[in-house]
């Protein structure tokens, strides 16, 4: 998270944000962090699901993530992604950068990944997962099992339901002290 002193009004700002932000992530099964259009973390990343924490245990499960989220948000801040973008990440999992507008302008963007998109990407998860040692099969399966699929439509839908709830508490003045538009 960027390190900056904010006013009350968007510290406030920020609470409000990271509540939704929060809900959203458990609603899709993706981990969540929203980014400023210079692709800067604006709040705390989470929820982290057990699985991912796990996988990021290892270094190639850590170096995995990291290349995963900063591929994502290079797409982002080169102007690539106009519109929701959802991909798979190095393990298969779900993952998605949504960007944010505010009266037609990008100003930042959700990034996510966790989910699975379907009962077969969900299985692909155990197969790509077998071949990094975190934990046994059976206890990464047992994990695995927590991974509800969610569809590509639905992902979408709720990311942009996620930018429409950014966008009215946009209307505060906080907002761009917080976006830096």
């Amino acid at each position: 998270m960027a390190k900056k002193e904010y006013s009350k009004e968007a510290q406030e700002f920020l609470k409000n944000l990271n509540r939704i932000q929060e809900d959203f992530s458990k609603e899709i099964g993706m981990t969540t962090i929203l980014i400023n259009s210079k692709g800067e973390p604006i709040i705390s990343i989470g929820p982290y699901w057990e699985i991912c924490k796990k996988i990021q245990t290892t270094k190639e499960g850590a170096e995995g993530c990291m290349n995963c989220y900063k591929g994502a948000v290079s797409a982002f801040t080169s102007g690539k992604v106009q519109d929701t973008l959802l991909i798979n990440c190095h393990v298969n999992f779900a993952a998605m950068v949504c960007p944010v507008k505010v009266g037609g302008k990008i100003v930042g963007a959700a990034v996510g990944c966790g989910g699975a998109y379907n009962e077969e990407d969900r299985k692909k998860v155990i197969e790509v997962m077998s071949g990094i040692e975190v934990l046994s099969s059976a206890e990464f399966a047992r994990l695995a099992e927590g991974v509800i699929p969610i569809s590509k439509e639905d992902v979408k839908g709720k990311a942009e339901k996620l930018v429409r709830l950014i966008e009215v508490l946009a209307e505060e003045t906080a907002f761009s002290e917080v976006f830096e538009t």
